[in-house]
């Protein structure tokens, strides 16, 4: 006996082969299917009734049956083979061993993390448990891609909520196999940066102020604890003020870079002012501005 398939999505099909180890070609056998059964039970021969499968031209008799029927679980079958002995009937009794009707569940799920963002590549990873079918998710909500083994969503613009589904090829026919709803959000707002310097820092020195101005600029970097790594916001403008203690002066850039009549101010700077950064803005992936906080430091 040959079990084809041993673990079945529920509405799929149950393969077996019965046979008897040695036949005679030129009669064929035949299996009786009695119903399911424990698989630890004792065979036994029955009466027979109109078979259920004849052997083919390698003495297999093949049985089929449907498991839309049946319950989430083990099943088996018992039965009986018919075969030809000095021109009359014998039968052996047989149990097809225990196999297990399925819940089609598919697993999905974000290789990143637990929502999707806009403007990112957020790769999925899709499987369908006991199917060796081809596996095909969609998404309302984003657009599926692949690249390599690995599914990419991508958020639609305006949405708030993805869900992707799959669907599988289970025995020639395309099953719905589950779904999973993701949140949508916006990658998270960068810290602006300034010579190393972040909001929380209070001072700067006079010569690291002046390389500052005259070098990188303003930037913006994520959160280390952000899980997409590689990600870069453009930093589109700022403010720059400088208050001396009698002298309050503002300044703004379009840029992340200084310019020349900022450089100009802060040569003049002495050790006691203090300096803010404000309005500082940038843009990065899913598209808008976002303002991000300011830096305020003290010059020493």
């Amino acid at each position: 006996m040959f079990q084809k398939n041993g673990a079945i999505i529920k509405g799929g099909e149950f393969e077996a082969d019965v046979f008897l180890a040695a036949y005679n070609r030129s009669s064929k056998s035949k299996i009786y299917i009695s119903g399911e059964c424990d698989p630890k039970s004792t065979p036994a021969v029955f009466p027979a009734g109109t078979p259920d499968a004849e052997s083919d031209n390698e003495g297999k008799c093949h049985f089929v049956r449907s498991t839309g029927g049946m319950s989430i679980g083990e099943h088996a079958f018992k039965g009986q083979i018919e075969y030809m002995k000095n021109g009359k009937p014998e039968y052996i009794p047989f149990i097809i061993p225990a196999f297990y009707v399925m819940e089609p569940i598919a697993v999905i799920s974000a290789s990143k993390c637990n929502v999707l963002y806009f403007g990112l590549d957020n790769p999925i990873e899709v499987s369908v448990p006991g199917v060796n079918g081809t596996v095909t998710p969609s998404c309302s909500g984003c657009s599926l891609g692949k690249s390599g083994n690995e599914w990419i969503a991508k958020p639609d613009n305006g949405a708030r909520e993805a869900t992707i589904s799959v669907s599988a090829q289970v025995n020639g026919e395309n099953k719905a196999m589950g779904s999973k709803k993701f949140r949508i959000k916006n990658v998270p707002t960068p810290e602006p940066i300034f010579q190393g310097k972040r909001p929380a820092d209070g001072a700067i020195s006079r010569g690291e102020l002046i390389s500052g101005a005259n070098g990188g600029g303003v930037g913006a970097a994520m959160d280390p604890s952000f899980i997409f790594e590689g990600i870069s916001f453009n930093v589109t403008g700022f403010s720059l003020t400088i208050n001396t203690g009698s002298v309050t002066v503002e300044k703004k850039s379009s840029s992340g870079q200084f310019t020349a009549e900022m450089r100009q101010l802060i040569q003049n700077v002495k050790a006691g002012a203090t300096i803010a950064l404000t309005n500082i803005t940038a843009t990065g992936p899913g598209g808008g501005t976002r303002r991000l906080a300011p830096i305020v430091l003290k010059v020493n």
